[in-house]
């Protein structure tokens, strides 16, 4: 942990600051914008430790949109949970049966969880 007091917002060194923060931790500048969100086809992770996620488990996130997911194996069987936002806030929308291929979960969640298109899809 950084014992470096957080400069204030807006400044040029809140920028140096926040650099020397993702090159020390491994992230990369370019994988999401401000808010979490995926840029491209880099995939973002809300790792297990995030206090937003509630699985304990890494959340992968499904390209171009605001949804990650999980594949667990639970009692019941292999399970996909997903999960709809951001690093900063995620709302559960859906446990399915069996592990579904993250590139047939925004179409799903369309159809069966009946989400708007402009809530999943990353802007």
């Amino acid at each position: 942990m950084l014992n470096a007091r957080v400069p204030a917002a807006g400044t040029r060194r809140t920028a140096e600051y926040c650099r020397t923060i993702m090159e020390g931790s491994g992230i990369s500048p370019s994988a999401g914008n401000e808010d979490g969100r995926q840029v491209g086809s880099t995939v973002t992770v809300i790792h297990a430790t995030n206090a937003w996620n509630p699985t304990g488990h890494n959340l992968l996130g499904v390209p171009d949109t605001r949804l990650y997911y999980v594949h667990l194996e639970a009692l019941s069987g292999p399970r996909t949970y997903v999960f709809l936002g951001s690093q900063q806030h995620l709302t559960f929308v859906a446990d399915m049966d069996g592990h579904v291929p993250p590139e047939a979960l925004r179409e799903r969640m369309l159809r069966e969880a009946h989400l708007y298109p402009h809530l999943v899809d990353a802007a």
